[in-house]
């Protein structure tokens, strides 16, 4: 069923053959997460930092036709490249599962016009979005105010607890990142906030979950390292030269990893810490 899910999934995506390459990757990583998680035939699943739906997709059909998942995103519907997420959600909602999804932009989790009715949902969902965070408290208050509308809470996020060497030049990458974010105001980077798992942990447990179980989840074949690196090698030189509040030796110190990390070879993905808890 696993690959029949995959082809069907792949399908509704464009069929060129970069971009089935990549999104095969990817959804297989979705579909692993997806599968740890234990989503099940028939469940409510709300997804919090949807954005262009990967694992909105892997939901959909692992919930079923008589299940339901409504993925929310606080970017607008311009956010996202190469593909907006208002892009994606058009295509989304016109393949075979888009009567099972709603997918709503421009919506802030922790705005107080956002509620749901208590346990409206059997679960709630945060894919690879923790690290768009701009505080750690944040994760804490969001469990806190979902932990009425569902007694599960299924989380993944890229683990910079490295394994493998190759996985190096993605950590470095994010760990530029992170540094020049703590430094900026109103940004819209990918990395803002650098949630380690033992992070992950405490917040859940401070917002009243308690874990049922943990893992390691290793997908080699995804981009993210690569695109991290792409990014961080294209666009922080400037950025971090810009930084007036910044001290110059960490300027330079940033800009020497930023020399070092384009002598990368090798580039793999971090690994994903993935948990799922129950409402304590």
């Amino acid at each position: 069923m696993g690959g029949e899910m995959l082809e069907d999934i792949l399908a509704i995506y464009s069929n060129d053959i970069v971009t089935q390459q990549i999104q095969r990757a990817e959804t297989t990583h979705r579909l692993k997460l997806v599968d740890f998680w234990g989503i099940k035939e028939g469940d409510r699943v709300l997804e919090i930092g949807c954005g262009q739906g990967d694992t909105t997709l892997a939901l959909a059909f692992s919930v079923g036709k008589n299940g339901f998942v409504h993925g929310i995103d606080l970017a607008d519907e311009n956010y996202g490249s190469p593909e907006t997420i208002g892009k994606a959600r058009k295509r989304i909602l016109s393949s075979p599962v888009g009567d099972r999804i709603e997918m709503t932009f421009k919506c802030d989790i922790l705005g107080e016009n956002i509620d749901f009715e208590e346990n409206s949902f059997d679960c709630v969902v945060l894919s690879h979005c923790l690290w768009y965070f701009s505080e750690y408290e944040t994760l804490e208050r969001i469990l806190r105010k979902v932990k009425r509308y569902a007694p599960k809470v299924c989380i993944a996020e890229w683990d910079p607890g490295i394994t493998d060497c190759d996985q190096l030049a993605h950590l470095q990458a994010v760990k530029i990142q992170s540094v020049c974010e703590s430094f900026r105001q109103d940004s819209d980077s990918n990395i803002r906030t650098l949630f380690y798992p033992e992070d992950i942990l405490m917040s859940v447990a401070a917002g009243g979950y308690k874990v049922d179980k943990t893992a390691r989840i290793s997908s080699p074949e995804v981009y993210d390292g690569k695109w991290e690196v792409e990014m961080t090698l294209a666009e922080y030189p400037s950025i971090i030269r810009r930084q007036k509040d910044m001290p110059d030796r960490l300027k330079e110190l940033l800009l020497s990893e930023i020399h070092t990390l384009r002598k990368a070879t090798k580039i793999k993905p971090l690994s994903s810490f993935a948990l799922t808890a129950e409402r304590a």
